[in-house]
């Protein structure tokens, strides 16, 4: 299911401490780009935030959930 585009909007205007962030739909869905690489995907109108060296500290205890079903971890 597609976000709703007010979804997109409003966790871009969340962000703006973080840096320059683009949002661009794709496969049906809304990926989050921070200074031009994904980091996040908003899918059924969640936030995915990708899982990487830099997000740990920020995200300790995090619910891991994948994007979509069949996505890999």
């Amino acid at each position: 299911m597609a976000p709703d585009p007010g979804t997109a909007a409003h966790v871009a205007e969340r962000m703006p401490a973080a840096g320059q962030i683009g949002l661009r739909k794709m496969f049906g869905e809304c990926t989050v780009y921070l200074q031009g690489k994904v980091v996040a995907l908003i899918c059924d109108n969640r936030l995915v935030v990708r899982r990487t060296a830099g997000t740990v500290p920020l995200l300790p205890d995090p619910q891991m959930v994948p994007p979509h079903p069949g996505a890999k971890p």
